[in-house]
């Protein structure tokens, strides 16, 4: 997996999960975007997540627990060097 925009990725569905277009400032090549969700999903750091809104259907992308865990290791990492 890349890592150009993987952490962005990470970093955005963190708080909440979020559509595929509201990751676009997070990875703005779409293509990119789709491999690095694709990636994240197979490596069961994320989910997708089927929602109704309005009467219409949205899917989300949701960070699993392992995801989680494995962002907040990344965070720890980075406190630690100062970045």
């Amino acid at each position: 997996m890349g890592l150009v925009h993987t952490l962005e990725v990470l970093e955005s569905i963190y708080e909440k999960p979020k559509r595929f277009k509201d990751l676009e400032a997070a990875c703005p090549n779409q293509s990119t975007r789709i491999e690095r969700l694709r990636a994240l999903e197979e490596t069961g750091y994320l989910e997708t997540q089927t929602v109704k809104i309005k009467g219409r259907t949205a899917v989300h992308y949701k960070l699993t627990e392992q995801g989680k865990k494995a962002f907040e290791h990344f965070l720890s990492v980075k406190k630690l060097f100062g970045e």
